[in-house]
């Protein structure tokens, strides 16, 4: 008996040609997509660039130099003016220092003028006390009001009862004790003080 050779399948055929065709077509459009320049080194566009970022560095160290100088120029005029400031501190302190001295010395003169003055002056005596009577209620002197059977009065003598201002005092403090007595400051209080009694 005769064994039939198979015949080969029309419809294998045409699936093997479609899948060749699909992997060709893949092909062709992955080489389309894909550019081939942009793997390639470009050595005059990597060095516009470099220049460029070079020279925005540069720009970027002139910016902070100048920055640096203006620093450097406020710091000179701080310290110079820093300077000033101790050399005025240090003209006042010396002028003070000369003012003191010569308010030390003038105090010296007038303390040594009150010694003179005080040793020209003749001790007073008890007998330079006034001697008051009047009446045990009076009028009322700035609303201090004066009452009762037993008062006593302290007047002070002291050459500052003498005049208002100090150089009358000192003048004052050399002359003799009737001179003093007869002083208008010393007699406005012996008038007050008869007042009160």
């Amino acid at each position: 008996m005769k064994t039939r050779r198979a015949k080969s399948s029309p419809a294998f055929n045409i699936a093997f040609l479609d899948v060749m065709a699909c992997g060709l077509g893949a092909v062709i459009l992955i080489l389309m997509l894909v550019d081939f320049e942009s793997f390639e080194l470009q050595p005059k566009t990597e060095g516009a660039r470099l220049e460029r970022a070079l020279a925005e560095q540069q720009d970027e160290l002139d910016s902070l130099q100048s920055q640096i100088a203006a620093l450097d120029a406020l710091i000179a005029a701080a310290a110079a003016e820093r300077q000033g400031r101790q050399s005025a501190i240090a003209d006042a302190r010396s002028a003070q220092q000369s003012v003191f001295q010569s308010v030390s010395r003038q105090q010296a003169v007038v303390a040594d003028l009150e010694r003179q003055l005080a040793a020209l002056a003749p001790v007073e005596t008890a007998s330079d006390n006034i001697a008051l009577s009047g009446r045990q209620e009076q009028n009322y002197l700035l609303g201090l009001k004066v009452e009762g059977e037993h008062i006593g009065i302290l007047l002070d003598k002291s050459a500052s009862m003498t005049a208002d201002k100090l150089l009358d005092i000192l003048r004052y403090k050399g002359m003799p004790p009737a001179a003093r007595r007869a002083a208008p400051k010393w007699r406005r209080a012996l008038r007050t003080l008869q007042w009160l009694l």
